[in-house]
């Protein structure tokens, strides 16, 4: 989870993801994490927009943050990071009904307005990217 965290942080933040290792020394975990396509898309996304904070929790050993970042085509990457010590359940809201994609498990969910997490383990991230549904 923390190796997962620490690039999805690099990810929502356009930073440079540097390695520290040989490929060579690379296990198929970490191959996994450096080589998901969707997850490198919203890193190289190329209007190089910075995450900004959308919510943050902090109360004792509770403390997790939702960054957001706009992408060229208009839609956005939210990348929730439980950094506390505690399991947390966490509802994200937007303003417009919304496709929701779980980028790391390259898994659709469905049309929503929220994104609900219920007991992410700590030290943990998720990273969901979102298109704004238009009407048909």
């Amino acid at each position: 989870d923390e190796q997962i965290a620490v690039f999805t942080s690099r990810v929502i933040t356009a930073s440079p993801i540097q390695l520290s290792t040989t490929f060579e020394g690379v296990n198929d975990f970490e191959l996994s994490v450096y080589c998901n396509d969707e997850v490198l898309a919203i890193h190289q996304d190329p209007a190089g927009f910075a995450a900004k904070p959308y919510m943050m929790i902090e109360d004792g050993d509770r403390m997790v943050h939702v960054l957001r970042r706009r992408l060229y085509n208009g839609d956005y990457a939210f990348a929730v990071f439980n950094l506390g010590e505690t399991a947390e359940s966490v509802k994200i809201y937007f303003d417009e009904l919304s496709s929701v994609r779980d980028v790391w498990a390259k898994e659709d969910l469905k049309d929503t307005n929220t994104i609900t997490l219920t007991d992410m383990p700590p030290h943990s991230v998720r990273l969901f990217r979102t298109k704004i549904k238009q009407d048909s």
